[in-house]
């Protein structure tokens, strides 16, 4: 395993406009220049850079995808490492997912089991749906049955109407009840 340090340029920005407070602190003009700066940049990280945002993830789960099905795994490497937007600005979960189905297509269920639960624990409710899913299947490709099931149980708690899960949940309880007798 491999570790990285991956800087989320918000928390970045904010480090130094704190920085940069304390250090002109007495000057006046200087700090309402930061704090007008912080401000337009929180406006702008708001509006314009999410909806690029939105843009950008759109357009790599596209190719994501394409490269999946032709079973690439170099451009799948390429493709995730060259997402920088993502990962800096917020959206390191998009990439924790992807590594996950990469992982699964290298039939690594553990890896791929670490980057979807990492990848869950950031990502907004919008967005969990999938990932839950693929870590019901990882916890399935595992042999850890008591845990999809529990996994299920959960998701249809906060997603009542997902016929993916209630499927995946009916197989899972059916194999249950047929080892069982």
């Amino acid at each position: 395993m491999k570790s990285s340090l991956e800087l989320d340029l918000r928390w970045c920005a904010l480090f130094v406009s704190l920085l940069l407070t304390v250090f002109f602190w007495h000057v006046t003009w200087f700090l309402v220049l930061n704090t007008c700066l912080f401000a337009a940049w929180v406006v702008a990280y708001l509006t314009v850079i999410q909806r690029h945002l939105d843009q950008v993830q759109a357009q790599f789960k596209t190719r994501l995808m394409d490269a999946l099905q032709k079973n690439d795994r170099a451009v799948l490497s390429t493709l995730i490492r060259s997402q920088w937007k993502l990962s800096s600005l917020g959206r390191s979960y998009v990439l924790d997912s992807a590594r996950g189905m990469v992982e699964l297509l290298n039939e690594r269920p553990v890896e791929a089991h670490r980057y979807f639960s990492r990848a869950l624990s950031a990502a907004p409710f919008r967005e969990r749906a999938t990932i839950d899913i693929n870590l019901i299947n990882t916890e399935i490709a595992l042999g850890m049955t008591d845990a999809a099931i529990e996994r299920c149980r959960k998701v249809l708690k906060y997603r009542p109407n997902s016929p993916i899960v209630r499927e995946k949940l009916a197989a899972l309880m059916e194999d249950q009840l047929s080892l069982t007798s």
